[in-house]
């Protein structure tokens, strides 16, 4: 699998073959939609007190990424919810997700 960003932050997940599994468009406020190639778009949303969630169109919470308390902490906590779980697209969702935190929180170190 492969992550590709574009200079305006699009960023595209692709199998071995080129073929996109996922699709990041990015939005306002740290919200984009997540589009997966099998279904209906996710919600990518940023909280203002730390952390991430990622959403189904109903506004549920698939799973929620949030830094561990401390301030020197490095850590992270994951929380999968049953429904996401089951999807196949599992992996690549939580590498999509992962890299989204990891850059919205290098971008506003500047």
């Amino acid at each position: 699998m492969t992550l590709k960003r574009s200079w305006v932050s699009r960023t595209t997940l692709t199998d071995d073959t080129g073929a996109v599994l996922l699709t990041y468009e990015p939005g306002v406020w740290g919200r984009g939609p997540i589009v997966p190639a099998s279904g209906p778009e996710l919600k990518l949303r940023r909280h203002w007190v730390g952390g991430f969630s990622l959403e189904n169109r109903d506004g549920h919470e698939l799973c929620k990424l949030v830094r561990a308390p401390g301030f020197f902490s490095r850590e992270h906590r994951l929380t999968l919810s049953d429904t996401i779980r089951s999807r196949e697209d599992l992996l690549p969702l939580l590498a999509l997700t992962w890299l989204l935190a990891l850059s919205a929180r290098h971008a506003h170190a500047h």
